[in-house]
């Protein structure tokens, strides 16, 4: 399994929400991850954001 560092993870994340959920056009783009990891990432993301009580929508 690769390993991606935060920032990697983030901007996957980041562009997978900026692509209305589209996991293809994130891999398209970045050429990583696997479409099972960019949704464990954003999954683990949203919680993050939950128990921080942080809106995860960034204005782009």
């Amino acid at each position: 399994m690769a390993k991606y560092s935060k920032e990697q993870r983030d901007r996957a994340v980041d562009l997978y929400v900026r692509y209305e959920r589209c996991a293809a056009d994130v891999i398209r783009e970045l050429g990583y991850p696997s479409r099972g990891a960019l949704l464990s990432w954003y999954a683990d993301q949203l919680e993050e954001e939950r128990t921080r009580g942080v809106c995860f929508v960034k204005l782009l």
